[in-house]
C-alpha cells in the first residue's frame, strides 16, 4: 500500500516544531484530509505555541492509505503494487527496468527513477555504491495490548517475575527497547504504554529479502514470546495483542554513496545548503542495543534542519564528508 512508514509502520510525521507549523507539503495534506475524514481538525494557529516541541498528526493509517490511492489516481499517476525490480540498465538516454510481477518479468522503460526503496534498491541494481554501517540502528514493530488496567498492575511483582526471566535468559533487557533507570523500568514502560514503539529487534541486515524476512519473523517472535510470558502473570490473563503493524519498522539499512552528506553537524546547526527543497524535523534519536538504548537529545531552540535535493551516487568521496552516524529510515 502507499504511505510509507505511516502505513506499514504506523508511524506518524512531524510537521510542527518550536509553536509553528515548519513542514508542509503533500504529505501534509494528505494527513490533513484523513484527519478530515474522521470529522477531525489539524492545530489550528491560535493553538501552535501550546504545541510540544516536535509535534506530529497522528492519523488513522487505514483511512490514510485509502486517500493515498484515491489523490494518487486522481492525479493520473498509474499504480502498479507486488512487483519489484529485478534489473535496471542504462540504455543512452533511457532506463531499462525488468520488473518482477505475479505473472513474471516484464519490460518497462523511463527517463528518470526515483529510488524511494528506502534500501538503495534500485542504486545497487544499477552497479552504483553504497555504504553499510558495521553496527546498525535497532527496529521495532509496533504492536498495541489491551484488556488491562496498568494502574491496578502490581508492578512489584511483575518487575520480580521480569527479573527472573532475565535471569533465565528467557529475554533480553535491551529487548524492551530504551530508558529506564533500573531493570524492570523497560517492562513498566511497555505495559504503561499498551506496546506501541517499545521493543528493540537487533541484528539484522534489511536491505535483502533474506535480511528483511528474518527481521520480520524475528519482530513477532519476540512480541509472541513477550505476550505469552505476560499472560502468565496476575492481571494479565485477558492481555490482547489488538493490534500488529504490517512490517517491522526498519529505521536503517544502507546509505547510498552520494555527492553530498548531511553529517551531525550540518544537522543540528541547521545548515542552509544551496539547493535546499525544504525544512525537516526530528531530534538526534539514534536507537541502541547497548546501553540505555538510545542517544537522544533535542534540537537547540528554533533550529531547523535544511534537506537539500535527492541523494545523487558518485563513485567516492573524501573521508571529511563522511557522515558522523547514519542517517535513520524511521
Amino acid at each position: 500500500m502507499l504511505g510509507g512508514t505511516l502505513t506499514v509502520v504506523n508511524f506518524p510525521g512531524v510537521f510542527y516544531a518550536w509553536g509553528k507549523q515548519v513542514i508542509k507539503g503533500i504529505g501534509c495534506e494528505l494527513c490533513v484530509k484523513a484527519l478530515e475524514e474522521e470529522g477531525k481538525c489539524p492545530p489550528s494557529a491560535s493553538a501552535y505555541a501550546a504545541l510540544s516541541k516536535q509535534h506530529a498528526l497522528a492519523v488513522n493509517p487505514a483511512l490514510y492509505a485509502m486517500i493515498c490511492d484515491a489523490e494518487a489516481a486522481e492525479a493520473g499517476v498509474e499504480i502498479l503494487f507486488h512487483s519489484m525490480p529485478a534489473e535496471v540498465k542504462r540504455s543512452g538516454s533511457i532506463w531499462k527496468i525488468k520488473l518482477c510481477k505475479k505473472e513474471g518479468l516484464q519490460d518497462y522503460s523511463a527517463k528518470v527513477i526515483v529510488d524511494c526503496t528506502g534500501d538503495a534498491n534500485v542504486i545497487k541494481l544499477v552497479g552504483f555504491k553504497i555504504q553499510k554501517q558495521k553496527v546498525l540502528q535497532t527496529a521495532a514493530t509496533i504492536f498495541s495490548l489491551s484488556g488491562y488496567e496498568f494502574k491496578k498492575l502490581n508492578k512489584t511483582a511483575l518487575i520480580a517475575e521480569y527479573k527472573k526471566a532475565i535471569k533465565k535468559r528467557l529475554f533480553a533487557d535491551a529487548e524492551f527497547g530504551w530508558g529506564g533507570k533500573k531493570l524492570g523500568d523497560r517492562l513498566l514502560r511497555l505495559l504503561e504504554g499498551c506496546g506501541l514503539n517499545s521493543i528493540h529487534v537487533n541484528e539484522y541486515y534489511a536491505d535483502g529479502s533474506k535480511g528483511e524476512t528474518a527481521l520480520e519473523l524475528g519482530g513477532r517472535a519476540l512480541i509472541l514470546k513477550i505476550y505469552r510470558w505476560l499472560k502468565k502473570q496476575h492481571g494479565l490473563k485477558k492481555l490482547e495483542i489488538s493490534f500488529l503493524a504490517p512490517e517491522c519498522g526498519v529505521r536503517e539499512t544502507v546509505v547510498i554513496d552520494g555527492k553530498a552528506y548531511i553529517t551531525i553537524k550540518d544537522y543540528e546547526s541547521g545548515r542552509l545548503w544551496p539547493d535546499a527543497l525544504c525544512y525537516s524535523f526530528y531530534p538526534v534519536d539514534v536507537h541502541t542495543y547497548k546501553g540505555t538504548g538510545l542517544i537522544f537529545r533535542h534540537l537547540k531552540d528554533g533550529i531547523l534542519p535544511i534537506e537539500f535535493r535527492p541523494p545523487v551516487w558518485r563513485w567516492a568521496r573524501p573521508p571529511e564528508q563522511w557522515p558522523l552516524f547514519p542517517p535513520k529510515r524511521t
